[in-house]
């Protein structure tokens, strides 16, 4: 009806015109109302100072002329500011160049638009970004001593001021001495100042372009990017300062390198806190997750290095331990957003425990985690007071290195923190990071903001970072979350320099993100472009091949798991995935093989969720009988474990993937204590608006609820993370994961075969029957200086027995279906048959 309507005022509104036009002048008159062509600027950046190139929403017409005085650019600080166009190129059909009489001054915010627009109202901002590039400077940068005098230095090139805070204490503030600070030509802000400062703290505030686009705020105090240490208060925001701290000092007692190769590796991924806050751990209440519980091995300590030992893993890769940004604006309230502009303001709608708990979010790429250290957590107060931080993790390498284990750290060089005072943000938001066409941050990280590794002075800041863990902590590896996200130049100088200092360091992408380098410098962010520079990547193939995928799935149409999988393709995973074999990896121990990690579902629930033990959304009612592993889910366990223990490469567990670790949201949560449950078993967080009147604020939408399974819990700082060691060794099946999995890598450390065996000397064993996935395979002890010949053989299917006919002679049985370990389970010869969802391995007598 409505169409019908406005069809017939339309063709109304036709007879009207035509009968008001003089015969023959119809076709005249609209030419001459032909809209008139103008330029509408859609893109502007600077190529250099004084030469802009333009992307126009529309091509030009051929014959028309564009002409300098067709656009307008002006200051956005001073709009009285405004630098005239004196030339205009064609470049290609939409995008032309455009020559200005005055060089931009990157001190300022300019816009650009058409002739029509003297308001500005379709204004765009330029975008200088390679102006930037010329600021460059080898000067140490954060605090030093330079011929007996304090130091200071950081990079602020477009900072119109800088001031350097010092002060006794960052909660009072006592003593308080400010220091304007001088700048030189390479955007270096320096103070030079005498005395003793030792134990004192310091910060920087930085003034520059009053623009909405501009993080500046000259009246807040932000500490220092090359911090070696930060004190930082417990509540959202987190403001903190730098403390002055002599790192030199530490005793090391003569430790160094522990010299793993990457092929012999295997790594548990670990996350501090968690693997000794759970009172199970048996570690003093008071030190429970911290640097000094994860080392501490009194009477009746089970968790921490205790547990590292008692595995048998020989490397340790932590989940981020620098400084982060922990806390997340208060679920539900309209706040100040620290990590944006001054004035702006967010609502937490994503995050009902407001705390980003495994440490994906930097806040300084030079300062241990302040909060594992030995002191007061509670909310409002301030952790890493004094520094103690620094010698405690400290203390965590070296213990661990004297039990000959190497430490790896995950570090994350792709974007920074999100909801804290991020110095690099306020000191350099236009230099540090990926901007949109409006100024703001661009994310293709999906974490706010992403870093912008290819700019000299933050290409520098990564290296620098890298060459300082590993000199002053003596870290033995890397591993580079969403590592597609650094630019290749970057990616080639940290092996280089890491090289020089270690040669057998370890480097490791994940090998995601958002393909930040592919446009810029060639691309090709696969495992075999880190490969080919030297650089390892977790090989999320073999993790679908033993799972069948990243996330979870009740009907399950892949997964050697769920007995399912191809020979041929399980032949590759063998190999190590290599290049010559059909694989992405050029070298052996590049390729790190897992079947679970601190993303997505834990290998346990994902066999959980796979067989229909746990339906989605399901509320569990009894943590204990969920988690105990029925017979069923044991054995789908072992084959995982016992797979991935067996192939060629380096090896990645995560913690608690030895008894199959559930994580459940745990409903009594210290961060869930203002939070409800109303009459339909709904979640709901009341708060107080500023006219005095309650709101009702429910669980975000998406995250899993109290007492449901979770694939994603990097906020929980509770029992959905924490390791209960009770459930490893107290119930029955589950411990005997855990025992199934200690002889595994037991196994696999004794015999060089699973580390060392060349590729081409390998032969494969086919089963008698056509059973898949089944395979055998012989790792000849005459090239891997085992002397002995070992066979492995693996039997997926889930209904069917799997027989081998073997070499001649007897054979040693080390692993079955039931138990791995150096010890003998007995003789075979002949022919073996292995039941449906079973392992063996034997070795020559």
């Amino acid at each position: 009806m409505r169409l019908r309507n406005i069809l017939l005022l339309f063709a109304i509104g036709i007879l009207a015109i035509s009968s008001c036009v003089p015969p023959g002048g119809g076709k005249k008159e609209a030419k001459e109302e032909k809209k008139e062509y103008v330029p509408q600027v859609v893109i502007a950046s600077a190529l250099n100072e004084t030469n802009i190139s333009v992307v126009l929403k529309f091509t030009p017409p051929e014959d028309f002329e564009i002409k300098p005085n067709m656009f307008l650019i002006r200051s956005e600080v001073d709009t009285n500011k405004t630098i005239n166009v004196i030339d205009v190129k064609k470049s290609k059909k939409k995008e032309l160049i455009l020559t200005l009489q005055n060089p931009i001054d990157i001190v300022d915010v300019w816009a650009i638009t058409s002739y029509d627009d003297p308001t500005f109202k379709s204004k765009r901002f330029i975008n200088y970004e390679k102006l930037l590039y010329k600021f460059y400077s080898d000067k140490p940068l954060g605090h030093n001593i330079e011929n007996g005098k304090n130091v200071f230095r950081v990079f602020s090139p477009r900072a119109t001021k800088v001031w350097l805070v010092i002060a006794d204490d960052p909660v009072t503030m006592k003593n308080k001495v400010e220091y304007e600070m001088t700048k030189d030509e390479n955007g270096i802000w320096e103070a030079v100042v005498e005395g003793n400062l030792w134990g004192k703290y310091y910060g920087y505030r930085a003034d520059g372009p009053k623009h909405f686009t501009e993080a500046f705020d000259p009246e807040l105090v932000v500490f220092d990017p090359y911090s070696k240490a930060v004190a930082v208060e417990n509540s959202y925001k987190q403001k903190g300062m730098t403390v002055i701290i002599d790192t030199s000092k530490y005793n090391w007692e003569g430790d160094t390198f522990v010299g793993l190769k990457s092929e012999d590796a295997i790594i548990y991924e670990s996350h501090i806190r968690d693997f000794t806050a759970h009172p199970s751990s048996g570690v003093p209440d008071d030190i429970r997750g911290t640097y000094k519980g994860f080392i501490y091995k009194g009477k009746n300590v089970v968790g921490g290095i205790n547990w590292v030992k008692f595995l048998g893993v020989n490397a340790v890769e932590f989940l981020p331990i620098h400084e982060s940004g922990t806390y997340e604006p208060p679920f539900g309230e309209q706040v100040e957003h620290a990590g944006a502009e001054k004035g702006a303001t967010i609502v937490n709608t994503w995050n009902a425990q407001s705390r980003n708990h495994w440490g994906y979010m930097t806040s300084c790429f030079f300062a241990p985690e302040s909060y594992y250290s030995s002191g007061d957590l509670t909310p409002g107060k301030y952790s890493g007071l004094g520094g103690k931080q620094v010698n405690e993790f400290k203390d965590v390498v070296k213990a661990l290195h004297k039990e000959k284990v190497a430490v790896l750290l995950d570090v994350v060089y792709n974007h920074v923190s999100q909801y804290d005072y991020n110095p690099l943000k306020r000191l350099g938001k236009k230099y540090y990071f990926f901007l949109n066409d409006f100024h703001g941050y661009d994310s293709k990280s999906g974490c706010g903001n992403d870093f912008d590794t290819a700019k000299p002075m933050a290409s520098r800041l990564v290296v620098d970072s890298i060459k300082y863990w590993m000199i002053d902590y003596h870290v033995d590896g890397f591993r580079f979350d969403l590592a597609t996200m650094i630019d290749w130049k970057t990616h080639e100088k940290i092996v280089q320099e890491a090289k020089k200092i270690n040669p057998d360091v370890i480097l490791i992408a994940e090998p995601w993100g958002g393909g930040r380098g592919e446009p810029r410098d060639g691309g090709g962010y696969t495992l075999e472009g880190f490969s080919k520079r030297g650089i390892g990547a977790w090989d999320d193939k073999i993790r679908n091949f033993i799972r069948g995928g990243a996330s979870a799935s009740s009907s399950p149409s892949s997964g050697l798991v769920f007995g399912k999988g191809n020979n041929e393709e399980m032949k590759k995973y063998v190999l190590g995935f290599l290049k010559k074999n059909g694989g992405d990896y050029y070298e052996k121990g590049h390729n790190v093989n897992y079947a679970e990690s601190h993303d997505n579902e834990t290998l346990g629930d994902f066999i959980r969720i796979g067989t229909g033990y746990y339906r989605n959304n399901q509320v569990i009612s009894n943590r204990t009988e969920f988690v105990k592993l029925t017979d069923k889910q044991l054995a789908q366990n072992k084959i995982a474990a016992f797979f991935l223990l067996t192939v060629q490469g380096a090896i990645m567990m995560h913690q608690g993937q030895e008894f199959a670790r559930s994580k459940i949201v745990d409903p009594n949560s210290q961060w869930l204590k203002d939070f409800k449950v109303d009459e339909k078993g709904n979640w709901y967080k009341e708060i107080t608006l500023p006219n005095g009147k309650t709101k009702k604020v429910m669980w975000p939408g998406g995250k899993a609820k109290p007492n449901t399974l979770d694939h994603d819990s990097y906020e929980k700082d509770d029992d959905t993370n924490w390791i209960n060691y009770d459930e490893a060794l107290k119930l029955e099946t589950n411990k005997e994961l855990v025992e199934y999995y200690r002889g595994l890598i037991a196994i696999r450390k004794n015999f060089n075969a699973f580390r060392k065996t060349p590729t081409e000397s390998i032969a494969f064993i086919n089963a008698n029957e056509k059973v898949s996935p089944a395979l055998g395979w012989l790792l000849p002890g005459n090239v891997n200086g085992d002397g002995k010949d070992i066979i492995v053989l693996i039997n997926g299917n889930q209904t069917s027995q799997a027989t081998f006919t073997l070499p001649e002679g007897e054979w040693e049985v080390i692993a079955n279906d039931k138990v791995a370990g150096l010890k003998s389970l007995g003789t075979v010869s002949g022919t073996v048959s292995l039941n449906p969802i079973s392992g063996m391995i034997l070795v020559k007598k």
